[in-house]
């Protein structure tokens, strides 16, 4: 554990964080390389890896995809994703088409579980892993589709670690994942993501438009019932930019008791950068 002496009150053993230079330097973390369900976190690898077959040409951005339920490697069945997860736009599109990069946007601006779940079918479970791979992820990997309910004995869990994450968000923006317009591209789903609860929430600045510079932040989200989670870049205005991931377990962003004690943990990790 890299230990700056800031600490949020109090220090709870369901959280982990890292905070890297985008060099990778690790400036803080706790718990960094503990494993926790990923959630929606995942949508960033899967992004990745169909932005690179964008950029070899194997695809192209504005390829057509057909709307459809993805199916169970293991059981063959169609996925069935929560009434209340579902993405409506998705939805009035089933059995048509739409675009790949409005297929990629869904899946990081709103988190669309379906849009995330069509680019796993057509990348697949190797390209994602070995883009976690490429940036050293030894305690993440990516099993399975969101909302698949398979026994988990068949196919492991969807896991991320603190410092996986952030050295994949670092590594993202150095540009050493993507051409340089891919690297925009995803650079800017990750600005407009709209669950801003978190880290976002947590970082001064943010949002400032007293007509002087604010920090920029693009983040992941990621939630469930028992797990909170958001990564970031953060781009502070007077201060060299950084990375922040923050995983927590026991309940979901929904809950302010989970999505404030991110905030306070981005609050933290911004003051000692500027002080």
């Amino acid at each position: 554990m890299t230990d700056l002496g800031v600490h949020p009150q109090p220090l709870a053993d369901n959280q982990a964080w890292a905070k890297v230079a985008l060099d990778g330097g690790v400036l803080w973390a706790h718990g960094e390389h503990t494993g926790f369900y990923a959630a929606s976190l995942i949508k960033v690898p899967v992004a990745i890896a169909v932005l690179r077959e964008v950029d070899r040409g194997t695809h192209r951005i504005d390829s057509a995809i057909q709307i459809r339920p993805s199916r169970s490697p293991i059981s063959g069945s169609e996925i069935s994703i929560d009434e209340d997860s579902r993405d409506p736009l998705l939805a009035t599109h089933a059995e048509s088409e739409l675009a790949l990069t409005c297929l990629v946007e869904r899946s990081i601006v709103v988190s669309s579980n379906e849009a995330s779940n069509l680019l796993l079918d057509l990348v697949g479970f190797d390209a994602v892993n070995a883009v976690l791979g490429d940036v050293g992820a030894r305690g993440s990997s990516v099993n399975r589709h969101l909302f698949d309910a398979a026994p988990s004995a068949a196919i492991g869990r969807n896991v991320a670690t603190a410092y996986d994450y952030a050295q994949l968000f670092a590594a993202l923006i150095r540009g050493d994942l993507l051409t340089p317009s891919s690297t925009v591209l995803l650079r800017a789903l990750l600005l407009a993501q709209q669950d801003r609860v978190a880290i976002p929430n947590g970082t001064p600045g943010v949002g400032v438009s007293n007509g002087s510079s604010g920090s920029l932040v693009g983040n992941k989200t990621g939630s469930t019932s028992s797990v909170g989670h958001d990564v970031a870049f953060v781009e502070p205005a007077d201060a060299p930019p950084y990375c922040l991931a923050v995983l927590t377990s026991g309940g979901p962003l929904e809950d302010p008791n989970v999505s404030l004690s991110i905030a306070a943990i981005a609050k933290h990790a911004y003051e000692h950068g500027n002080r």
